[in-house]
């Protein structure tokens, strides 16, 4: 089940919006919003959903939170008023990932979240990928230099030998010409 950080001043438009998202995911809504109280979440979350005036206090956490993830995406989205929105957007492409008006629509916050928790998703399993397959190239590599040191020991052996049976071949063939 994937955690849903909520990050909104406004009371009442945090308690309802955890109340709708709790049917589907596990929701953290911790009342303290602190920066040094948000850093032992660490990120103990999927997604994070803000307002503008909680992206305004948090956003130093906010860059903190990704770079902490990176090269995981870690999707932060921002709920706001339309009057807002200017406001706001000096935020979008610096750290937010997805914007929504409000007052909000239950199929646009429910089809954004999907879309933002299934990037997520993808983006672990490419990590986990991404570290199996790096463990894979190692123990090739490993493979190929106790295969190839295998090999060597013999052919240097082989090789000596037949250097030295053709200079015995040829001073067995000075002497009997003699």
């Amino acid at each position: 089940m994937s955690q849903i950080l909520l990050l909104l001043d406004q009371k009442e438009n945090r308690r309802i919006l955890c109340e709708w998202l709790a049917t589907y995911h596990q929701v953290l809504a911790p009342t303290n919003t602190s920066p040094a109280e948000l850093a032992t979440l660490n990120p103990a979350f999927d997604l994070c959903i803000l307002d503008g005036t909680a992206l305004d206090r948090l956003w130093e956490w906010v860059q903190a939170s990704k770079a902490r993830e990176e090269p995981v995406f870690l999707p932060f989205l921002l709920i706001t008023p339309r009057q807002d929105v200017n406001l706001t957007t000096r935020y979008l492409w610096q750290g937010i990932d997805e914007l929504i008006l409000s007052p909000v629509e239950k199929v646009e916050l429910q089809a954004r979240l999907e879309i933002l928790l299934r990037s997520r998703q993808l983006s672990v399993s490419l990590k986990d990928a991404n570290a199996k397959l790096e463990e894979l190239n190692q123990v090739k590599s490993r493979f190929i230099s106790i295969a190839s040191h295998e090999f060597r020991n013999p052919l240097n052996i082989i090789f000596n030998s037949t250097q030295m049976l053709e200079r015995f071949l040829e001073c067995h063939q000075v002497f009997s010409s003699r």
